[in-house]
């Protein structure tokens, strides 16, 4: 019997989670899915005896530990620890630092106090902080010295910024530069996309299938 109770306790849990505001079927792909999953289980127990959770907030307000959030016309103060958790859209890990005035959050905590004005966080998602890493692939349009831009038949242009960490690498991943790569050729960027600003950073390599020899 405790066992049947736990595993009901469990799917309700993970339903709680997926309902309206975080819906499981709008994830982009079968390794968001599994990460939605992996984070909700691991924040189960954590999160077992929260009182409140906002879907769909905004920013109002922000300082060094706290949010202002408003839902439906109402304005609440989301209370920040180091123990609080903190996701993007796409549930890579992110800081208070990323948040901002305008942003669209979910937050999940307990009431501060009896006056259900201010909610202890224990984990906010910021739906509007849309970053991934993976690799793209587009043809340069355009260079400058510290990014240049390709386009892409899904993402139209997107802008990749490079730095001294990132490898340039020929066809057979053979090193190249920078100044080998051409317009209108063919690459295959590695790093971290915004899907907001439509833009790459953090970019491991870039290889260049126009650089045969």
């Amino acid at each position: 019997m405790k066992n049947i109770l736990r595993i009901l306790i469990t799917f309700t849990f993970i339903a709680t989670l997926i309902s309206p505001g975080i819906t499981y079927a709008s994830l982009d792909n079968k390794q968001d899915k599994k990460k939605f999953l992996g984070v909700g289980l691991q924040l189960k127990e954590s999160l077992k005896n929260r009182g409140v959770k906002i879907i769909d907030g905004t920013v109002t307000a922000k300082s060094t530990t706290s949010l202002t959030v408003t839902k439906d016309d109402k304005s609440y103060t989301v209370l920040t620890t180091s123990d609080s958790k903190f996701r993007r859209h796409f549930w890579g890990k992110s800081t208070l630092a990323e948040i901002s005035i305008g942003n669209k959050v979910n937050v999940w905590g307990n009431w501060a106090d009896d006056t259900h004005a201010s909610i202890n966080a224990m984990m906010i998602r910021n739906l509007s902080i849309m970053k991934r890493f993976g690799v793209f692939v587009g043809d340069i349009v355009s260079k400058s010295s510290t990014s240049f831009v390709i386009h892409s038949k899904n993402r139209a242009d997107q802008t990749v910024n490079f730095d001294s960490n990132t490898k340039f690498v020929k066809k057979n991943d053979t090193a190249t530069i920078y100044a080998d790569l051409k317009i209108e050729d063919r690459v295959k960027i590695k790093g971290l996309w915004d899907k907001t600003l439509n833009t790459i950073s953090e970019v491991t390599q870039v290889k260049d299938y126009s650089l045969t020899l």
